[in-house]
């Protein structure tokens, strides 16, 4: 996350993501976006796909189909909808 801001995430919700879905929340809310490859080897979450479903009954999360030019490749992009308007305060400076 950038510095001075705090995640802000209800105890109710909190409460039913796991762990494995905590973690990519706050990446997405770090970097905004995720693929299946950064959150294998970034976040050793394996079934990307599963905790994106688990996020999406709780937050806007987009996709969107990518090629990479060289190889041809699909793949997916998951990106994060309005929680900066949210979830997200300005800590206090301490």
């Amino acid at each position: 996350m950038a510095k001075n801001q705090t995640l802000i995430v209800p105890k109710a919700v909190q409460d039913l993501l796991t762990p494995q879905a905590f973690r990519i929340l706050k990446h997405l809310v770090r970097t905004g976006s995720i693929t299946q490859r950064e959150a294998l080897l970034d976040l050793s979450v394996q079934s990307l796909t599963r905790r994106i479903t688990e996020l999406r009954s709780f937050y806007e999360i987009t996709s969107v189909t990518r090629y990479n030019r060289s190889t041809g490749q699909r793949y997916m992009r998951y990106y994060l909808g309005n929680l900066r308007k949210t979830y997200l305060m300005e800590a206090a400076e301490v």
